[in-house]
């Protein structure tokens, strides 16, 4: 476990690094052109398939990019959507560009996916727009080189696009994202009734890049009966989550339920209880959909005991113990 620890901080830091060295590249290689320089470029980096850390690289390679190409002031967008990515092009006073590529499985081969269309975009908008005899963004190639039409190397991995498909939507470059979540629990009971599976629905909402909120409920029923009778709760969960490593998020939240318990001797019982939460998200990617397993240890404000026929149908205690598992899309 301790390694796998160092691993994945070693991942960041290098990940860090590798976006401070192509930041500093923008700060000293970057040409004081008089004219309109790429940094008069507008960047919207919205891929939520790729890790923060890829996502902070990719933006990082592709600022220094543009800083040393001369374009007009403009909008430049990089959408992805599960495997798909579309990069769209908004030169002010100009037409719109817009070219879809397929990203790779691993992260390092998206982002120079990404990069390598990003380039050939610009070039082509560059060679269609130039005047006659102007260069574009190719114009430094020499007279006897190869054509600039002619077609990119092949990138190991990448399967190229069907151009019967239309493009995926562009996704919004807005922080904020509200995913559907349902999911399955189990809660550690006391009494007659000693365990609950049950499920849950709800919605999940990104307030910012490391920030996340969900609002969820559903019921939980109690597994068997003590002499008869049967117990069950309906529970509303809001919770806050922090991304603390890739796919690893630390949460609190505030919890609040009723508890019924009933048998064929006497008449239904019930009672409220609330408590706060503390849990972690353990998240893996599958295409559009999130699996998350979350285990979660959960203070009630006052236990509960319900009696039916003389008998403790249920008992739940101070600190109550839970495990979640997730899917959330997109």
């Amino acid at each position: 476990m301790l390694r796998l620890w160092c691993d994945m901080v070693w991942r960041r830091v290098a990940t860090a690094a590798s976006a401070l060295t192509a930041l500093t590249g923008l700060a000293f290689a970057a040409p004081a052109s008089p004219g309109s320089p790429g940094g008069a470029v507008d960047l919207h980096v919205a891929c939520p398939t790729l890790d923060v850390e890829t996502r902070a690289l990719l933006e990082a390679r592709a600022r220094a990019d543009l800083v040393a190409e001369t374009l007009p002031k403009g909008d430049l967008t990089i959408a992805c959507a599960a495997a798909l990515a579309t990069l769209i092009w908004e030169p002010t006073g100009s037409a719109i560009r817009q070219r879809a590529v397929t990203l790779p499985a691993d992260s390092a081969g998206a982002v120079d996916v990404l990069l390598a269309g990003v380039h050939d975009l610009l070039a082509e908008w560059a060679r269609d727009t130039a005047p006659p005899d102007a260069g574009g963004l190719d114009a430094a190639t020499p007279p006897d080189a190869a054509p600039v039409d002619a077609p990119p190397p092949p990138i190991a991995d990448a399967a190229v696009p069907d151009a019967s498909e239309p493009p995926p939507p562009p996704v919004s470059s807005s922080h904020a994202a509200v995913a559907a979540i349902a999911g399955v629990d189990a809660e550690l009971w006391q009494g007659g009734i000693e365990d609950a599976l049950g499920a849950h629905g709800g919605a999940r909402l990104r307030l910012a890049e490391s920030w996340h909120a969900s609002l969820l409920a559903g019921p939980l029923f109690g597994l068997g009966d003590a002499d008869g009778a049967h117990a069950w709760t309906l529970r509303g969960l809001a919770r806050v989550d922090y991304v603390i490593l890739p796919h690893l998020e630390l949460g609190l939240g505030i919890d609040g339920r009723v508890v019924w318990a009933s048998s064929a001797r006497s008449a239904a019982q019930n009672n409220t209880t609330a408590g706060l939460l503390l849990g972690a998200r353990l998240s893996a990617p599958l295409g559009p959909v999130a699996l998350s397993l979350s285990p979660t240890v959960e203070g009630l404000a006052r236990p509960v005991v319900v009696d039916v026929g003389g008998t403790e149908a249920l008992r739940l205690p101070s600190l109550l113990a839970g495990l979640s598992l997730e899917a959330a899309y997109p």
